[in-house]
């Protein structure tokens, strides 16, 4: 194409309609990724949700599968926090028995 300015709007047309056509799915799943999301980051992932939107996007069945996906999801984060002091513990407990450095024994004990 020349350098005229109708020939270089048309030749950006074209190329905004070629990439548009080669990034629909892209395009479209943005568009859902916004409707459906809200709230901050560091939110629980259930509280991010507008599970409204997440339901008119993927029907009922699939949103509720969604949802409890995502609760569990955070149940499980939740209870693996807490039990990480017990893990620690369990992981430490041996610490501190004083046993000998090596087979032959003697007085000089190690950690």
């Amino acid at each position: 194409m020349c350098g005229d300015e109708g020939c270089q709007r048309e030749r950006h047309r074209r190329s905004c309609e070629r990439w548009r056509d080669a990034n629909a799915e892209d395009e479209r799943a943005e568009r859902v990724r916004l409707r459906v999301t809200r709230g901050a980051v560091g939110e629980a992932p259930s509280a991010r949700l507008d599970w409204i939107a997440v339901r008119d996007a993927v029907g009922v069945e699939t949103a509720a599968i969604i949802e409890e996906s995502a609760r569990h999801a955070e149940e499980w984060a939740r209870d693996a926090v807490r039990a990480h002091p017990i893990g620690i513990t369990g992981e430490c407990g041996g610490h501190g028995v004083r046993r000998p450095r090596d087979g032959i024994g003697g007085t000089a004990l190690g950690p």
